[in-house]
């Protein structure tokens, strides 16, 4: 806490005034029409759940959804405000929201301009605005994400142990919200073990000499002078910060890593850890494999009460305790599903997408996320590309700190075998950071005038106050005229490029031509990319012409849906509207969010061959591979059938394959 006070009440005025429109910003961008966009499939599952749970029904871990928290939250918001698709969205659109402020804790690290550009820069970013209004939990992930690597490097520049006890908690709330946690925790115990290794070769702590040893030496005395360091690391736990953080986040998740041991299943065949084919049970233990799995758990779980301890066993158990109550409230749903909840938690959770990661869902290429980012992260992908290359003749602690997370996270999601657009959240997020303490660090160098000398901690926080300010609200007079709100993009840019040149003309700054060229290039970037922002979180929302849209439900299925709820709603004093769906290919999702206060609708598995004459539906929607079942036997008394989209995909044909050297020679590849 003393830290945070500290924060604002070094932050100016003006500085606050900044944030406050960022704040805006971001809120006009992930609140204004939330309503508006069909559910998703996935959107729609995790809605109904959260309904589900809202109305007493209870909730049960499924690892196919991710972690349970995200509906359980939401539970909680339809029990208060009611269930719509505007509060389905909600939690994640505060969540968009909130991500935006979050690198004001990091001002002290990022410095006063890269904190502010950071913020807008998430504040604008296409891909964190579509994710902030989508119901999935990626956008909670980057929040936990980003709260995680602000108490981290706070706990390594000041080693104050309630640090620790943010990050058990951000920890357990991250493998209670989505499996990508493992990686989170691989990226940050990686780089601990890295600083370990190149502060002690510094500091030449260890015997090696890397002209004249042989790699075999060099690997033993790199190990012998990491395991001195550790023993150092328990007899004087503040003696290496790396290391007793690396102590904590090992200890307390390792448990949950428990389903890796899968690998057993190549030296014993006979034994089944992570199961494929059994449904409801995919990734969980079969057989004599449950016993093993027990022994693995109890072992790990035994193995780290034993190290967390023997570290440092006052600060452990108060860590382990607030890890082990967060999640466990959580994957038991509070206790009401002790048993399965624990076991599908500890198991289940990645043991499920070890065997997912066999099926590469999606099938995207390698350079998917090169494409993506082109398109819709070009800002912060090129100015983290800038401070990487400058690292070589000027560094720091925490810019080599998001450099390395850039590099690993992308390289982490570029190898992993699924790769989807919602995943982009996470390699955009720690470029957005790097690439606002690098264009921070530009602004920060401009030198000011005796004139304004006074006044530099104010100008140009006044300047983002202005831009935002028409931003803002030329956004919410015409977010809808895509040409005008380009005009008036690039109106502004030419405006603030003008001033620009105008205190250099006056000596208000003296700035390099390299440093002005690089300022007016985020200025005209960043109004393309709320262009961006705008055109594909609002006009073309759920339709499949953006590849981060990737595959929708159609508009027509929402159209629908409100004129059967109009229908009910007209036959309130007479028998209910009878509605069935057909489930053929998962045809039931959205459906089943959109009637789920509809008592009288069925959801029956339709072949070509049903017969429908029978039926007492008022309303009958059939998947088209089974059309010829209506055409050919249901009562005349039914109106002719009208065919609509129900869910559509991006042409994945216009990216897949692509080859370079055909592009450059102008042969086109097939």
């Amino acid at each position: 806490m003393s830290m945070t006070r500290s924060i604002f009440n070094s932050v100016s005025k003006v500085e606050l005034v900044a944030y406050f429109m960022i704040l805006l910003l971001s809120s006009y961008l992930r609140l204004e029409g939330l309503e508006t966009k069909s559910m998703h499939h996935d959107e729609s599952l995790h809605a109904y759940y959260a309904w589900v749970f809202s109305e007493g029904g209870g909730l049960i871990h499924n690892p196919m959804l991710h972690g349970p928290l995200q509906m359980q939250l939401s539970g909680f918001i339809f029990f208060i405000f009611g269930d719509t698709d505007f509060t389905a969205r909600i939690l994640y659109a505060f969540a968009g929201i909130s991500l935006s402020i979050v690198p004001l804790l990091l001002r002290n690290y990022l410095g006063k301009y890269g904190a502010i550009v950071s913020s807008f820069l998430i504040a604008i970013s296409p891909t964190m605005i579509y994710f902030s209004r989508f119901a999935r939990n990626d956008i909670l992930m980057a929040v936990v994400t980003l709260l995680l690597i602000v108490c981290v490097w706070r706990y390594l520049q000041g080693g104050q142990t309630r640090n620790m006890y943010w990050i058990a908690a951000l920890l357990a709330l991250a493998y209670t919200i989505k499996e990508t946690s493992y990686l989170i925790t691989g990226i940050i115990g990686l780089y601990l073990i890295l600083s370990i290794v190149v502060g002690s070769y510094k500091n030449r702590n260890w015997s090696i000499n890397t002209e004249t040893d042989t790699y075999p030496k060099i690997i033993s005395s790199t190990v012998m002078g990491f395991v001195k360091i550790g023993s150092l690391g328990f007899r004087n736990p503040g003696a290496c910060k790396q290391f007793s953080l690396l102590i904590l986040i090992f200890t307390l998740t390792l448990p949950q890593w428990s389903a890796f041991s899968a690998i057993l299943e190549v030296i014993i065949p006979s034994v089944v850890l992570v199961n494929e084919n059994l449904p409801g049970q995919i990734g969980m233990p079969v057989g004599i494999g449950n016993l093993l799995a027990l022994l693995i758990v109890s072992g790990l779980f035994i193995f780290s009460i034993y190290v967390g301890t023997k570290w440092n066993w006052k600060i452990w158990l108060k860590c382990a305790a607030i890890f082990y109550v967060v999640w466990s409230l959580s994957y038991t749903t509070f206790f009401t599903n002790i048993t399965s909840g624990i076991k599908s938690g500890i198991w289940q959770s990645l043991g499920y997408w070890v065997v997912q990661q066999g099926e590469g869902r999606g099938g995207q290429p390698t350079y998917y996320y090169v494409v993506l980012s082109s398109i819709y992260e070009y800002l912060p992908m090129l100015f983290a590309v800038f401070a990487i290359i400058q690292l070589a003749r000027k560094k720091d602690a925490f810019s080599v700190f998001l450099a390395y997370w850039v590099v690993i996270t992308f390289i982490l999601y570029t190898l992993a075998s699924e790769k989807m657009p919602w995943l982009l959240v996470n390699v955009t997020l720690p470029a957005i950071i790097l690439a606002g303490k690098y264009i921070g660090e530009k602004i920060q160098a401009l030198h000011w005038s005796p004139v304004t000398e006074d006044y530099k901690t104010g100008l140009f926080p006044m300047m983002v106050v202005a831009v935002l300010t028409v931003f803002l609200i030329s956004g919410i007079i015409l977010y809808s005229f895509s040409t005008s709100y380009g005009l008036i993009l690039i109106s502004l840019s030419l405006i603030l490029i003008a001033a620009l040149f105008f205190m250099k003309w006056k000596g208000v700054i003296s700035i390099y031509p390299i440093n002005l060229c690089l300022v007016i290039t985020v200025i005209v970037l960043s109004g393309l990319t709320l262009k961006t922002g705008i055109v594909v979180s609002f006009q073309n929302q759920d339709t499949p012409v953006e590849m981060l849209v990737y595959t929708q439900t159609s508009p027509e299925v929402r159209n629908i849906a409100q004129q059967i709820t109009a229908t009910r709603s007209l036959n309130t004093d007479i028998s209910p509207t009878k509605v069935t769906i057909d489930q053929t290919n998962g045809f039931t999702w959205p459906w089943t969010w959109y009637l789920r206060n509809h008592q009288s609708a069925s959801f029956p598995q339709l072949t070509d061959t049903s017969d429908l004459s029978g039926t007492e539906s008022d309303i009958l929607i059939i998947h088209a591979n089974n059309r010829i079942s209506a055409d050919t036997t249901l009562p005349e008394e039914f109106s002719e059938g009208i065919t609509y989209p129900h869910r559509w995909w991006f042409p994945e044909d216009t990216y897949r394959n692509l080859n370079i050297m055909d592009h450059l020679t102008g042969r086109t590849s097939l």
